[in-house]
């Protein structure tokens, strides 16, 4: 599976990312971001991951600096619960990250996968501000579920193909 970091996700790990040879297959290509859920804090606290092939969402809230030295496995776990919260079936899941392989982070190289991950944080971040409050602490890996509930469209073809 590979990840493409954004800059500031990739700045804030200090994780070694490699430029790798486009994906194989866009269906185990993901890209990440770190995000702000509230307009009023300082530090980033949400990651946002969308899939390259199917643009499915998958969101992390409240995640520190502290949290992200387990950064692959916090995200390949917000990927399958995500997955098993939106009702798929557990066989599949399981299959599906056994043939995904260990996590890769890349660096980011596509400008429209980084658009659409941008995207996508923003949308979490509304579902996040109507579930919480904001003072609690919580972790919660399936916010991104709320946000593939509704369908992707583009106004452009040539967008989807170059896309996928």
């Amino acid at each position: 599976m590979q990840i493409a970091l954004t800059k500031k996700l990739a700045d804030a790990t200090g994780e070694s990312t490699k430029a790798l040879p486009p994906e194989d297959n866009p269906l185990f290509s993901w890209t990440a971001n770190w995000a702000k859920a509230w307009d009023n804090r300082r530090t980033e606290d949400m990651i946002v991951l969308v899939n390259h092939a199917t643009r499915f969402t998958v969101a992390i809230y409240q995640v520190k600096r502290k949290d992200l030295k387990n950064m692959a496995e916090i995200m390949k776990k917000a990927i399958e619960d995500t997955l098993l919260s939106l009702n798929f079936n557990p066989m599949m899941v399981e299959e599906y990250l056994k043939l995904a392989g260990e996590v890769e982070f890349t660096q980011n190289r596509n400008r429209k996968a980084a658009a659409w991950v941008s995207k996508a944080g923003v949308e979490c971040a509304f579902h996040v501000r109507r579930e919480f409050d904001g003072t609690e602490k919580v972790f919660v890996n399936t916010v991104g579920a709320r946000a593939n509930e509704r369908i992707v469209s583009t106004s452009d073809s040539s967008l989807q193909e170059e896309f996928v």
